[in-house]
Order: C-alpha cells, then sequence, then structure tokens
C-alpha cells in the first residue's frame, strides 16, 4: 500500500509556527524512504516544529515506528518537536506493544501539540 503526504504550515493562537504533515496510508518498509525525502526536506528547510496527523494512517509496523522515533529524536537534537496526533487505536496498540508510547509526542490535536512545542523539549 503506498503512502501519500500531504504538508502545509499550521499556527497556533499563542503564535508558535509548525508544519503539519498528514499521512495517508501505510508506513512500513515499502513507504520508509518517501517518508524520509519528506521529512529531510522539512528538516533542509529548518523546520522546527512538525505535527503529523495519523488520522488517515492504515497500518505501522515496527519499523515504521523505528522511523517515528528516529524523527523524535531528531528534531530534539534541533531544538525542535516532532508530534503525532490523532493516532487511530490499532496503530496505538502496536506503539504501546512495542513500548515507545512514552518515548513519542503523543497529542489529541495539533493545538495540543503546538502549545507544548512553546515549552523546551523533554530530555
Amino acid at each position: 500500500m503506498p503512502i501519500e503526504f500531504k504538508v502545509g504550515v499550521i499556527k497556533s493562537k499563542a503564535g508558535v509556527t509548525g508544519v503539519k504533515v498528514s499521512l495517508d496510508g501505510y508506513v512500513d518498509a515499502s513507504t520508509l524512504n518517501e517518508f524520509e525525502q519528506v521529512m529531510g526536506k522539512l528538516i533542509e528547510k529548518d523546520v522546527k516544529n512538525v505535527v503529523v496527523d495519523c488520522t488517515k494512517l492504515e497500518y505501522i509496523n515496527s519499523a515504521g515506528v523505528g522511523l517515528l522515533l528516529k524523527y523524535t529524536d531528531e528534531f530534539k537534537e534541533i531544538e525542535g518537536r516532532f508530534a503525532l496526533t490523532h493516532i487511530p487505536q490499532g496503530t496505538m496498540a502496536v506503539i504501546q506493544m512495542l513500548g515507545f508510547d512514552r518515548e513519542l509526542n503523543i497529542y489529541p490535536d495539533e493545538a495540543a501539540a503546538l502549545k507544548d512545542a512553546a515549552k523546551p523539549a523533554k530530555i
């Protein structure tokens, strides 16, 4: 199954800006390169806050979760925030089963993610 990305700028009421990446499809070994290309372009453009909307994420495997962890760490290193929102129940079950729900920045919506992005990154 392919993956599609919709990318756009978002802004909180407090003026914090970020880029929203809406995922549609699968995050697995067959789509990792596409995901990395999108994230690489955002990092090249000095984007500090990325909010990934997982509403239409149909499937993720351990390789996909590993990629989410990679970008959580990479954005932390550049003093930014990589956040996930609207995670479907099945996807959340995989993340929890792997024990990474405490490692990822998970929020109910974009507003909560951007509000937290204004705070210093978790160490």
